[in-house]
Order: C-alpha cells, then sequence, then structure tokens
C-alpha cells in the first residue's frame, strides 16, 4: 500500500519485519495461556507453528536474498503480482468469513459489536500512527501502524482458538481496505 501511495516502502517493511519477530516471539509463549488445553499440552505446538508459518519464511527470504541475490532479482521482478496474490487472499479470507457467518447462528449484536470494536480499533492505530509519524513521514507511520497483518491474526484464531474470534480481524481487513481505498482514491499519484 505504501507503495501505491509513493512512500517510503523501506520505513514500512522495517516496521513489519520487527513486529513480526516480535510476534513469533511472544506469541509462543501468551498464547498457551489462552487455550483451554493448558500451557503445558499446547506450548509446543504453539512454538512449532509460529515458526514455521513466521521464521522459517522470513528466514528463508533473507537467506535468499543475501546468498542467492540472482534468484532475489528474479522474484523481485515479481513484485506487480504480489498486490493481484493479496487481494485474492483478502478474497478468500472474506468468503470464508462470509461463509462462517451464514452458516453460524451469530447475532446481529454480536457481529455489530465484533465490527464496531474492529472498527474503533482500525481508527485509532491509523490516527495514532499519523499523529505519531513526522511530517514527512505521516503516511508511512500510519501505516506501520494501522495496517496489520491481519493474515497472521486470522491464522492464530483459526488455528489456536475459533472461528469466531477470526471475525475480528476479518472486519478490521474491511476497515483497512476502506481506508486505504480512500487513500488511494484522494491520491495524486494515481
Amino acid at each position: 500500500m505504501t507503495s501505491l501511495l509513493r512512500g517510503q516502502v523501506e520505513f514500512v517493511t522495517a516496521s513489519v519485519l520487527i513486529t513480526n519477530g516480535l510476534i513469533a516471539l511472544v506469541l509462543p509463549l501468551v498464547l498457551p495461556f489462552l487455550l483451554t488445553s493448558g500451557p503445558e499440552q499446547s506450548g509446543t505446538r504453539v512454538w512449532f507453528s509460529t515458526l514455521t508459518v513466521i521464521v522459517i519464511p522470513l528466514t528463508l527470504a533473507q537467506a535468499i536474498r543475501y546468498w542467492l541475490p540472482r534468484v532475489a532479482r528474479q522474484i523481485k521482478r515479481l513484485k506487480p503480482l504480489t498486490f493481484y496474490l493479496w487481494l485474492a487472499g483478502l478474497y478468500f479470507a472474506s468468503a470464508k468469513a462470509g461463509h462462517f457467518i451464514r452458516l453460524n447462528d451469530h447475532s446481529l449484536v454480536m457481529l455489530s459489536m465484533i465490527a464496531l470494536v474492529a472498527l474503533v480499533l482500525c481508527a485509532l492505530n491509523f490516527g495514532v500512527g499519523r499523529w505519531l509519524g513526522q511530517p514527512s513521514l505521516v503516511q508511512e507511520t500510519g501505516q506501520a501502524l494501522g495496517q496489520k497483518n491481519t493474515m497472521l491474526a486470522i491464522w492464530v484464531c483459526l488455528t489456536f482458538l475459533s472461528p469466531t474470534s477470526a471475525l475480528g480481524p476479518m472486519f478490521y481487513i474491511v476497515f483497512q481496505n476502506i481506508y486505504n481505498a480512500y487513500l488511494l482514491a484522494r491520491s495524486p499519484h494515481r
């Protein structure tokens, strides 16, 4: 998104790498205490799953970049496709959430409350990010704080918690993409 808005991609990328790295370290320690099976039984499973989903891909990407720069350059040429892959991921995640909502008896009040909390969190994250940013990095700090790796949150909810808990991140995706569409529409760089 930052690239489409002609912002400093490196700033937001560093933020994503740092936050996802911290999540990879903290998630296996915290999540077992939220699970009903108890921390001693599921701690290893959480750690291994987090390792395979976050740490291994990040490590492989850095290894390819460092030891196989020619391969990294070839992969970088595919950059225009990443937007469409991202859209496909959003489409499938949204479709799955819609299917889950239709199949289960969730009250409109509960769905509205989940959506409201996601909307408030989204607005706060983007707003506080923009407020914290230096004048030259307002867009980037807004994106760094507001553009969450919600697919990771959905994976955590679906893998370790419950499908209903994944609705929060799904609503967040909807609101962050509405906001990002607004930013793109008003961007003079279109």
